[in-house]
């Protein structure tokens, strides 16, 4: 069976004493299944589709409960695209200035690098290069230039959020009030990278010990405080 018996119909009408066995053999099939397409992979091949499946969830509304499968995607997403993980490399000084922002903060992983812009407390947008490690998040300048009130500690992000609408914006609700970032990933007309950073943004996030962000969706207008002050809010 090629498909390893994924087309296979589970009874509908379940005794209610075997409920709970059911729910479990459903998980334990799901999970088999999984490990049968998925171990003839390479591991950068793997970690590819884990990303793509991340962000596949992030976008949806059940993506907060682990026991709920994903079936329609609340923000669009192209699964096609291919993410390449670091879109920088062709700003000037680049490999030298980023191995060195990350040196000052003891880092060596870079997950994501691309430009984008970011909203700033008069509503106006500024040119950023975003660097992820494995323990930061650098908002750079176009000169690589990294000041403290630029540098967002992976600890410190208590939620992501995304607009159901296909734009490319996503707020980061940090600790510290009035810190909140407010970023554009639509800086490249040929693609969207919005699902790959948030994706990798919270998987980062999870192995840096944050197991207590959030990502959600929002209908309407998503709120936010970058004023460097509390409690007054943007939108």
């Amino acid at each position: 069976d090629r498909k390893s018996g994924r087309q296979f119909k589970w009874p509908r009408d379940v005794p209610r004493q075997l409920t709970v066995a059911d729910k479990n053999l459903k998980k334990v099939h799901a999970n088999w299944w999984a490990h049968k397409k998925l171990s003839p992979l390479s591991a950068e091949r793997r970690d590819a589709l884990r990303l793509k499946v991340y962000a596949w969830r992030c976008y949806s509304s059940d993506f907060r409960d682990p026991d709920v499968q994903a079936d329609v995607v609340k923000k669009p997403l192209d699964l096609a695209q291919q993410f390449r993980g670091v879109y920088a490399s062709h700003l000037a000084g680049y490999e030298q200035k980023s191995r060195t922002v990350c040196a000052q903060y003891a880092d060596s992983h870079i997950r994501f690098a691309s430009e984008a812009r970011k909203v700033n407390r008069a509503g106006k947008l500024d040119r950023r290069v975003l660097i992820l490690t494995e323990n930061h998040l650098f908002k750079a300048d176009t000169k690589f230039k990294v000041t403290p009130k630029r540098v967002i500690r992976l600890h410190s992000i208590r939620s992501i959020l995304l607009n159901k609408t296909p734009d490319t914006f996503v707020v980061l609700k940090l600790d510290e009030p009035g810190t909140d970032a407010v970023l554009d990933l639509g800086v490249a007309a040929a693609e969207n990278r919005l699902g790959e950073f948030v994706s990798r943004l919270f998987l980062a996030c999870r192995r840096a010990g944050n197991n207590a962000v959030k990502v959600n969706l929002f209908d309407g207008v998503l709120e936010y405080n970058n004023s460097q002050k509390a409690p007054s809010a943007g939108a």
